[in-house]
């Protein structure tokens, strides 16, 4: 709650209230935002609307990205991962933990 409250006041106060960037990104990232439910052994339940969205049936992979994690469709996960790997190999020499900085 507190990442999607800080990103909120960000478009808030970076964009004016009616500008169409910010009511973009809002739009796609607010208005589909949901605070997860868990179950009595405390397992997050998954709305069915983000399950069919991430193509999530019996099975999920959680992965974790540092301060946060992504849950997806394991086969899914499996062809991003494969693609991030790739475009990793040529990014991570340029950023600045490894070396590089940002243009």
């Amino acid at each position: 709650m507190t990442f999607l409250e800080q990103l909120s006041d960000r478009l808030y106060g970076d964009f004016g209230p009616f500008d169409p960037d910010q009511m973009s990104v809002a739009t796609a990232i607010l208005a589909g935002a949901s605070q997860l439910s868990f179950d009595p052994e405390g397992r997050v339940m998954l709305p069915n609307d983000l399950k069919a969205f991430a193509g999530i049936d019996a099975a999920a992979t959680f992965v974790g990205i540092g301060r946060k994690f992504q849950i997806w469709n394991p086969e899914a996960f499996e062809a991003h991962r494969a693609q991030q790997m790739a475009v990793a190999a040529d990014t991570a020499p340029k950023l600045p933990p490894f070396g590089g900085g940002r243009p």
